[in-house]
């Protein structure tokens, strides 16, 4: 008998079970993330052999078991965190028993606390940069990383879920269209198109943006149609708003439909009575009082929830939908229309 049970290895018990190698080892590690019922299985097949292996007995023993680590990481550097991208990480974290930490920048220190701590799962706000080798090796050492992106994200190894910004364009558009509005502005980040004339000073984002405008609206002009913040100087945003040519806009974040707000009535313009506008949030969470268009939540989490609990993981790269948010809020048609 003994000679028996020496001979039973780990892959016996996951064949017995209908599992894999991994999801038995995660039953003996005590990881979250094994569906209640399957877990029983395991444990179960376990006792049923008697089989051990190193230091099972201490890990079963054990009334509390460490919760793995899953990191998130954001790849803005110089700019205060947007903790409204990571709620929905957090809120499964909790719900699934993991503990979560995170960091704000992706750089070297916290590439070597991954490679140091070795975390179950690695989540990247935004983009990689100059780490996506870094990443890529962790990557290769088992780690499970997803990229969760405002927009498009550049080619990476690892599964990605993202905000494809031409859809959203397109989406946003067809509102104001279908509300009456012809001619539409874009207001987009750090000085695009109204203050820098050459196409290094864009961002990708900004200039598939502009593009997928010009695109759809017939006569669409980028220097008179687009306006950026230059870095928090709305002089340029407050000479297109005097001239109340433009009765539809839409705004590249959902901070920048505040901002946008904000400078249209202190020029004493009334939204949405005289403008309508219609801020980007993607995966962040909006100020409530702008309409927005947003990443559908039901699928953001169920994209969450497949990479965080399933296994065997496919990787894969997922172009998220957009749903409208607040529609009442800063919406209606343009002036004289009704």
């Amino acid at each position: 008998m003994d000679a028996v049970k020496n001979k039973i290895t780990i892959r016996d018990i996951a064949r017995q079970c209908g599992t894999s190698i991994s999801t038995v080892s995660r039953v003996i590690n005590g990881s979250a993330g094994v569906e209640a019922k399957l877990k029983a299985n395991v444990l179960s097949a376990i006792q049923e052999c008697d089989w051990q292996s190193n230091n099972l007995r201490l890990k079963f023993s054990r009334k509390s078991k460490v919760k793995p680590y899953v990191v998130v990481v954001s790849s803005f550097r110089g700019r205060s965190p947007d903790l409204s991208a990571v709620a929905p990480v957090s809120k499964l974290c909790a719900e699934c028993d993991f503990k979560d930490l995170y960091f704000f920048s992706c750089d070297s220190q916290t590439m070597e606390f991954c490679r140091c701590v070795n975390p179950y799962a690695l989540i990247l706000i935004s983009s990689v940069g100059s780490r996506r080798i870094e990443v890529e090796k962790l990557i290769e050492s088992g780690m499970r990383v997803l990229y969760l992106g405002h927009g498009e994200i550049e080619p990476h190894k690892g599964a990605s879920c993202y905000v494809p910004i031409g859809e959203f364009i397109r989406y946003s558009v067809d509102l104001l269209h279908q509300m009456g509005h012809t001619k539409i502005g874009y207001f987009g980040q750090f000085g695009e198109y109204a203050h820098f004339s050459g196409a290094n000073h864009h961002s990708p984002r900004q200039n598939d943006a502009v593009e997928t405008l010009r695109s759809l609206i017939p006569g669409f002009n980028v220097r008179n149609d687009t306006v950026g913040d230059c870095y928090r100087n709305f002089s340029a945003l407050h000479d297109v708003l005097r001239q109340k040519r433009i009765t539809g806009w839409i705004c590249g974040t959902g901070n920048m439909g505040r901002w946008f707000c904000e400078e249209a009535e202190k020029l004493g313009l009334r939204i949405p009575e005289d403008l309508s506008v219609l801020a980007l949030s993607g995966i962040e969470i909006p100020p409530e009082r702008i309409s927005s268009v947003e990443a559908e939540t039901e699928q953001l989490e169920a994209v969450l929830r497949d990479f965080l609990l399933s296994d065997p993981y496919t990787e894969q790269q997922i172009a998220l939908r957009p749903r409208l948010r607040n529609p009442g809020r800063t919406l209606a048609p343009p002036p004289g229309s009704v």
